[in-house]
């Protein structure tokens, strides 16, 4: 079964009375896909750092489109393609026996595929909606892979090697169809900043309790302070999604690899524990001092501050306590890197 459309002509794809005006319009059905594409998924900067031993690497799903005739497509410089040609029918043994009699063609700007046969796979069902027949599907999954940004023409012929029938129509040895795809590829656009949170750090050390990103992983075991496992992270009534907790002293230790230019903080402590000397807050680039906050205190108004970071690869946040780490409840409020 294979559907081709006149231009600006919509037809039934299941009629159930094929005429002979319906009929000049469908060439075929089983052959309209050509290239699937599967949803897009934008590039993040966490997939250039290096991975923790245990932090999986995650493959990007191929994307796959299933175009009628001419048409544009747009993937990702980053997403593998897999270029797949089908035939189908109306039961589970037309759709082997028509596919052992469709040949495919297949060129990617010009250059053709060889040894299509074996990427051929066993009959699918899949069921249509209401109004729909129920279709077998044989396809031919051809891994492409990633092409190079730019424009490329994907181009399929389909040839009926004898005379096959779908379950609804007959189509003639020799008879060709073909579908050809304009893919562009495009270079992802570079993020306007991330959170600090979304990259792994080298180490973390926390003056007391657990270092915790967003919400608390531990509870006080003191309960004036009002601090449970899972609880948001608020400083001055301000919920920090993002947010680190280091209590004084601390030091946590980032690699930059060089790709941001600014790093932009609020800095503060939680307000209703309120029983220490005051903290200082450190930032390190590159083993160099790049910022360092006057003392303060959980009364002290948080402070939002812009450091540049260009070149930077190692970047350290340090809170100092003072002399004494006496209820340093130090957060780094969404930290985000441009």
């Amino acid at each position: 079964m294979i559907f081709l459309l006149q231009p600006d002509e919509v037809i039934d794809m299941y009629p159930a009375t094929p005429t002979l005006k319906t009929f000049r319009f469908i060439v075929a059905f089983a052959v309209m896909g050509l290239i699937a594409l599967v949803p897009d998924v934008s590039r993040s900067y966490c997939q250039t750092l290096p991975a923790t031993p245990t932090t999986n690497t995650e493959m990007r799903e191929p994307r796959i489109i299933l175009p009628v005739c001419n048409c544009e497509e747009s993937v990702s410089i980053d997403d593998p393609i897999i270029v797949r040609l089908r035939w189908g029918a109306k039961t589970q043994e037309l759709t082997e026996q028509g596919a052992d009699f469709v040949a495919y063609t297949l060129s990617v700007d010009g250059r053709f595929i060889e040894g299509l046969d074996e990427y051929r796979k066993p009959a699918v069902f899949v069921p249509r909606s209401a109004d729909d027949e129920d279709v077998w599907w044989v396809y031919w999954d051809y891994p492409l892979g990633t092409l190079p940004a730019g424009d490329h023409i994907i181009e399929a012929v389909f040839v009926p090697t004898a005379t096959i029938f779908d379950g609804w129509w007959t189509f003639p040895k020799g008879e060709s169809v073909t579908l050809k795809v304009n893919l562009h590829v495009k270079v992802p656009s570079k993020p306007e900043f991330i959170y600090l949170s979304e990259l792994q750090p080298q180490s973390s050390k926390v003056g007391w309790g657990t270092f915790s990103i967003g919400t608390y992983q531990f509870t006080s075991p003191d309960p004036t302070h009002k601090i449970s496992k899972g609880d948001p992270i608020v400083v001055h009534k301000v919920e920090y999604h993002h947010g680190l907790y280091a209590y004084a002293p601390s030091q946590l230790v980032y690699n930059l690899q060089g790709d941001f230019s600014q790093l932009e903080v609020t800095i503060g402590l939680v307000d209703w524990i309120d029983c220490g000397d005051g903290v200082r807050f450190i930032i390190l680039l590159n083993g160099n001092a790049i910022y360092h906050s006057p003392t303060m205190f959980a009364s002290s108004t948080p402070r939002y501050i812009k450091v540049s970071v260009v070149g930077g690869h190692k970047l350290v946040l340090i809170t100092d306590p003072c002399s004494t780490s006496h209820c340093d409840w130090a957060i780094w409020g969404d930290p985000i890197l441009r």
